[in-house]
């Protein structure tokens, strides 16, 4: 059976393979996946569309909704009720069959599902902003030289595409020019209106939105590495508050209702310790210093060739023990020396995660002493 790309990779190009124009159809629902049911106001329309259409020949779909909206709003709210509990209870056993189907699929089958439904989720979202700055009155973009040039062409329809593109490149270069010199002036244009654009948005509140994105992430940018560090840090601890909390709520579910809900939205266990580590470091957080050890392997770059990690991490700990007090108490020794300096800059930098309000961030065993006043805030005696 031939295999249709997925629907994530179909979401950026829909129309340029038409394979990917029947995976946009097939991918989210297998012919053995049950169908969603239709809302309250849908199987509402579906029930009076031959009705409504008799009444009003020529009537498109939209002319269609509306009408069907209107006498949806003219029901009895007992009416009303009547359809929305009957769509509940299809809803539940929808919501029953949808289980036992995920319980048929192989695991790569339900990854796949996953994320192809996030995928169309991802493009849904993008054209339903698309539609929202639209209505907000967002200029639209220009057309470039060449979509220029084929406004102009009205050309016949057929092979278009290879049309044009042959036209144009037999076009002479004060044509291409004109097309180019109108772009411009159109990109100008553009880019006059989309800045007034954006500051009536910022003035009603509704800084949001690509462009508006990209204005953020400059200013993220010019940012200090400490306070850019300082926010990861805070977005981190968000994170793990809003995971506790996802995780309590999961504790309430049933064991039906967590296979839904953990398939749609898995809790991420990603390298926390890890990411804290290099937001600290990022702090001005000093590194732990190397041991003994560690300062002798750095020392005798030992290669591993052709042994297995296993009696490779053998040998050096072999090596370690065979060498003299001697030379040992020279790697001791100076990781004494690295500790000494490492635990002073330690508590240099707590102390002024303390001045700062970000004790938090320190050791619990440094959180209670009292703060060290520095040396340059001390008053001078007078020298009279």
């Amino acid at each position: 059976m031939e295999s249709y790309p997925s629907y994530a990779s179909c979401v950026h190009r829909p129309f340029q393979d038409a394979r990917c124009f029947i995976s946009m159809s097939q991918s989210i629902q297998s012919p053995d996946a049950p169908k969603p049911p239709p809302g309250p106001f849908v199987k509402f329309m579906h029930e009076k569309y031959s009705e409504i259409q008799k009444n009003n020949p020529g009537a498109n779909m939209h002319k269609i909704s509306k009408i069907a909206s209107q006498l949806w709003q003219e029901l009895d709210p007992e009416e009303r009720n009547a359809y929305k509990l009957h769509a509940q209870e299809e809803y539940q056993d929808y919501k029953q069959k949808y289980l036992v189907f995920l319980d048929g699929l192989s695991e790569q089958e339900k990854a796949q599902l996953h994320n192809d439904t996030r995928a169309q989720r991802a493009h849904r979202e993008r054209f339903k902003e698309k539609q929202e700055f639209r209505n907000l009155g967002k200029p639209k973009k220009p057309p470039n030289a060449f979509m220029l040039f084929v406004r102009s062409s009205r050309l016949e329809r057929g092979d278009t595409s290879m049309i044009i593109y042959e036209e144009d490149a037999k076009t002479s270069a004060l044509h291409g020019e004109i097309h180019k010199e109108g772009a411009r002036v159109e990109k100008e244009k553009y880019d006059k209106e989309l800045a007034e654009w954006e500051e009536r948005m910022i003035e009603i509140g509704r800084s949001n939105g690509p462009e508006i994105t990209k204005i953020a992430s400059q200013l993220w940018r010019e940012l200090g590495q400490e306070e850019k560090s300082v926010r990861k840090l805070l977005a981190q601890k968000e994170y793990e508050d809003y995971k506790q909390k996802y995780l309590m709520f999961l504790d309430g579910l049933s064991e039906q209702e967590k296979k839904v809900n953990l398939y749609h939205k898995f809790v991420k266990e990603a390298p926390v310790k890890k990411k804290e580590i290099k937001v600290l470091h990022g702090l001005g957080k000093p590194k732990m210093p190397l041991t003994s050890y560690a300062l002798f392997l750095k020392a005798s770059k030992p290669k591993r060739g052709n042994k297995s990690m296993a009696q490779y991490i053998k040998d050096l700990a072999n090596d370690w023990h065979n060498i003299t007090k001697e030379e040992k108490e020279i790697y001791e020794k100076d990781a004494r020396v690295r500790k000494e300096k490492y635990m002073k800059e330690l508590e240099e930098w707590e102390e002024k995660m303390k001045a700062t309000g970000f004790q938090d961030f320190i050791r619990e065993s440094s959180r209670n002493k009292p703060q060290i006043t520095s040396v340059s805030n001390v008053p001078k005696k007078s020298s009279l």
